[in-house]
């Protein structure tokens, strides 16, 4: 079979894929799903996020119901991060009303998920908490020494 040049070209090629055409479109449709499921996925994520962030940004004024609409959103989005950040503010609430147990839990459970992330504004976030909580309850040796770790970036 000659070429555009008019030179003989081997067939082999062709043959092939003429033999094994099924084959090929199987491959290709299979790359088209593939990509398809792979953009939805990134897509629905983007949604969860916006609509998480919509959440967020529309809390309501009343405290209690702040505080149940916080730790909805850091169960329902626990993994992003408005999740992280209500969790974050739900801690800080509870530690508003003096209940330093409660508050420290969640703080520990950030820090606990963001560990090994290196430098994080979130885990630096919790160990403050964790550190105010420990001075309130006149654990100045803890409280002193999470200040200290803020301050020089280490345990982050």
């Amino acid at each position: 079979m000659p070429d555009y040049r008019g030179e003989e070209v081997s067939s082999k090629g062709l043959d092939w894929l003429k033999r094994n055409v099924g084959v090929v479109a199987a491959v290709s449709g299979l790359v088209v799903i593939i990509a398809v499921v792979l953009i939805y996925g990134a897509i629905s994520r983007q949604n969860e996020e916006t609509k998480a962030l919509n959440e967020y940004a529309n809390l309501p004024p009343d405290p209690a119901e702040r505080m149940q609409r916080l730790l909805k959103l850091a169960t329902d989005y626990e993994k992003t991060p408005v999740g992280i950040m209500a969790k974050l503010d739900y801690a800080d609430g509870l530690k508003s009303i003096k209940n330093y147990a409660q508050a420290e839990t969640m703080y520990s459970a950030v820090l606990t998920e963001r560990s090994g992330k290196g430098k994080d504004i979130f885990a630096e976030r919790a160990k403050l908490g964790l550190a105010y909580c420990a001075q309130e309850k006149q654990e100045y040796d803890k409280a002193r020494k999470l200040y200290e770790e803020i301050v020089e970036g280490k345990g982050l």
